[in-house]
């Protein structure tokens, strides 16, 4: 089995395994489900949890849940910006960009799969290029987002 991803040599009409359509679908498939779980990420608030025997509070990026109000409020707030809380409400406000535009990076990637896989042999023997650029992409601004997270 050859795993070129361009054609070599004297034929140039042949298509290497890699850019055969199976492969694409099946990394398709694979990738929009790491898109629903970056979606859900986003939607859910699990980001940061605190639980004990009474209470629990669960923060998202977008929302703050508590048992004490059994109820989900915007997350930050304004008074939670204040004071000493600026830098944390600067830092987790740029981690929810981040997230988001690591969303409109998939889906520009969703976009591209579909272009690359509706179009001939020689769009995928090319389009591989800026499909993995894309990918790398939100690859990096994910990790990036989860990192400053971590820092906290």
């Amino acid at each position: 089995m050859d795993f070129h991803l361009v054609p070599r040599g004297e034929d140039r009409n042949y298509t290497g395994f890699l850019t055969k359509t199976i492969v694409y679908t099946s990394s398709l498939i694979v990738f929009l489900a790491s898109f629903g779980l970056t979606v859900s990420s986003i939607v859910v608030p699990k980001w940061i949890s605190y639980r004990n025997d009474q209470i629990w509070y669960s923060y998202g990026l977008h929302r703050r849940c508590s048992s004490v109000t059994d109820a989900c409020v915007s997350f930050p707030q304004q008074d939670d910006c204040s004071g000493r809380g600026r830098y944390f409400c600067s830092m987790w406000r740029s981690v929810g960009f981040l997230m988001s535009f690591a969303v409109v990076l998939e889906g520009m990637s969703i976009v591209a799969y579909l272009i690359i896989l509706s179009g001939g042999k020689r769009l995928r023997e090319s389009g591989w290029k800026v499909l993995s650029l894309l990918i790398v992409l939100s690859v990096v601004v994910q990790a990036a987002s989860m990192s400053i997270v971590v820092s906290f």
